[in-house]
């Protein structure tokens, strides 16, 4: 094999016609401070698109360049002190990865264990303007040095078209990273429930990508989905909403709550809960309790929907929307919350509205409760009951047989088929299953 410094080289963003690829130069640096540049297009196409693209690509790929040392004149070989990749511009740049030498004389190739990253996308909210989205960098092992990696967003998203990249230093011992990513909200309607952007991760240094380098962010849309029927727009249904951004690096549930051991039934689902702020449990003498086979009582039930949706600011009634709840007691905000938004009145009694906050919740109610929240969606129920013990004409037959259609409950497998239980409590970890799936996220990779 000759001589040759070789590496992996892509332009960012994508050439086109308004934006061709920056002219990049390699030098070499010797201890003598002798300099000696070669153009990198001399010797490679890298930085070109790839022929027959008539689009970029969902993610920047890096091309192999080789350029053999005798292109670098009048530089001591033996003695290197630098290579410089020079010529990026404010208007382009270059991503260079797994730079090295293929001949002994000048450092030949070692066997590396080097760490792996790969990428964690998810579900946001739109939101009203320029925000953020976290996405997760997971590391196996975790780096012994410090590691470059840079994450790139591609794709349609609420903005429009638009490539995106973010540099991060990552410190040694690091076996996750949240990063914040650019996203851009508005304050309209549109046709598009969700769009999609791909994640890329690309290790410039010191890092290589895992087998998940590349995955998505979807962005809901926020504020009302239309639909042109009849030469006219009309509103349609939108997606169920995602939920606050959980942090991907959040310890798991085992670490946090004293009675979630690992391997607990529902631990991700747990877990994701305490992540996302909508539940921090109890604080005991030794640390936090979450309580997964306690019932959910009605107040903690507000409380868990109101962060849910983001504890929305709301005009809260200084006079009790119930007669069995103080303006001064604990979570009245979220479950004025419910009341102000339809998702909950509760029972008429001589008294007046009673919303019975210290009961436990029943799951035929909570499936009313998921089934308003999500915005009273179309939904009419047609063929048998997924469930034996949910007959037509059942109360809240619809709303339970909503969870099922969109996967929030298949129920308990039993002889015959599966039943619902519909008169029988919720529990506080069947609750974060519930909303975990309403979500619309799979388990926790991690």
């Amino acid at each position: 094999m000759r001589a040759a410094l070789t590496l992996r080289a892509a332009a960012w963003p994508v050439p086109d016609p308004a934006h061709p690829a920056p002219a990049v130069d390699l030098v070499l640096v010797d201890t003598h401070g002798v300099r000696a540049a070669v153009d990198l297009a001399d010797h490679s196409d890298a930085l070109t698109p790839l022929p027959g693209t008539s689009a970029p690509l969902a993610r920047t790929l890096l091309r192999q360049v080789t350029v053999p040392l005798t292109a670098f004149g009048g530089v001591d070989l033996t003695s290197i002190a630098a290579v410089e990749v020079v010529g990026a511009t404010s208007a382009g740049s270059v991503l260079v990865a797994d730079l090295a030498f293929t001949t002994p004389a000048v450092g030949a190739p070692v066997g590396l264990d080097l760490p792996s990253v790969t990428v964690q996308g998810g579900t946001v909210e739109e939101g009203s303007g320029a925000g953020t989205a976290l996405i997760g960098l997971h590391l196996d092992p975790a780096p012994t040095a410090a590691v470059e990696v840079a994450v790139e967003l591609r794709g349609v998203g609420i903005a429009g078209p638009r490539p995106a990249l973010v540099r991060r230093t990552i410190a040694p011992g690091t076996t996750c990273l949240a990063v914040a990513v650019p996203i851009q909200g508005d304050t309209s309607p549109s046709a598009a429930r969700l769009t999609g952007e791909r994640v890329t991760v690309v290790g410039t240094g010191g890092v290589i990508p895992g087998t998940t380098a590349t995955d998505e962010l979807v962005v809901r849309e926020d504020d009302g989905v239309i639909r042109f029927v009849g030469g006219v727009w009309v509103p349609a249904d939108s997606a169920r909403s995602p939920g606050p951004q959980a942090d991907p690096c959040a310890p798991r549930a085992s670490s946090v709550f004293l009675d979630v051991p690992a391997g607990l039934p529902f631990e991700d689902e747990i877990g994701w809960l305490a992540a996302s702020g909508v539940s921090t449990g109890w604080t005991v003498a030794a640390g936090q309790e979450f309580r997964p086979l306690a019932p959910i009582a009605r107040d903690a039930m507000a409380a868990f929907l109101y962060r849910h949706a983001g504890s929305p600011d709301f005009t809260m009634p200084t006079t009790s929307p119930f007669a069995d709840v103080s303006p001064t007691q604990q979570h009245y905000r979220a479950m004025a919350w419910l009341a102000t938004t339809g998702i909950s009145t509760g029972w008429a009694t001589p008294r007046g509205q009673e919303f019975r906050p210290f009961e436990p919740i029943n799951r035929d109610a909570m499936a009313a409760f998921l089934y308003r929240y999500a915005g009273s969606p179309s939904f009419t129920p047609t063929g048998p009951s997924p469930f034996l013990d949910v007959p037509a004409g059942m109360p809240f037959e619809r709303e339970m047989r909503w969870l099922a259609a969109e996967g929030i409950s298949a129920g308990w497998t039993v002889p015959g088929g599966s039943e619902y239980r519909p008169l029988v409590p919720i529990n506080r970890d069947a609750m974060a299953t519930f909303l975990h799936r309403y979500s619309g996220r799979p388990a926790t990779p991690r």
